[in-house]
């Protein structure tokens, strides 16, 4: 079912989803979907070119993958406070690594590894964003959907849930078209 866990485990943000799917794959013996908005699609990208014997395929929404800073400064307020609470001993919260150290540096370089060919990939994005450069979010590697809505508004607009129901149709439909003509050519 593609290729297997590479040798050397690493903790990263990604690290509890990735442990949650491995569990998943095991009881439903099959390859999962991931939906991720903002720096969740950011994290499910990663996850898919690490892990594409979990993953078959992800729809991201408002994710920067190409350039993770081209955001608002008010998120980057945001964070820092995050940061700051970090700091004082708040747990769960990013810390200064997951911000600019090296946990930041290895979510971006995974971000940029190339999708085996198995892995569907959608990119939801809007113009009207606001919080998200908008260009960044069309990576190379995906099919491209604009959308009419804010960053939030992404995640709770009806007419973009359609959209990622689409895709996750598509890619669905995609792989199972895929196996079909891998047993014709096999038998």
């Amino acid at each position: 079912m593609g290729s297997p866990r590479p040798a050397r485990a690493r903790r990263t943000p990604a690290a509890p989803i990735e442990s949650r799917l491995e569990a998943i794959v095991a009881r439903r013996e099959q390859r999962v979907q991931i939906v991720g908005h903002s720096l969740g699609g950011m994290l499910a990208r990663g996850i898919a070119a690490r892990r594409p014997d979990l993953v078959s395929g992800i729809v991201t929404m408002g994710s920067p993958v190409l350039a993770p800073g081209a955001h608002h400064r008010s998120l980057t307020m945001f964070v820092l406070g995050l940061v700051a609470m970090s700091k004082v001993g708040v747990s769960g919260v990013m810390n200064e690594t997951c911000v600019g150290g090296e946990c930041a540096l290895e979510s971006f370089q995974e971000s940029q590894v190339p999708l085996p060919s198995d892995v569907s990939f959608t990119a939801i994005y809007s113009r009207n964003d606001g919080i998200v450069d908008w260009r960044a979010c069309l990576d190379p590697a995906a099919a491209h959907v604009e959308v009419r809505a804010s960053h939030i508004g992404m995640a709770v607009d009806p007419r973009v849930s359609d959209e990622v129901l689409s895709a996750l149709r598509t890619h669905r439909e995609g792989a199972a078209a895929a196996a079909s003509s891998l047993r014709v050519a096999t038998a």
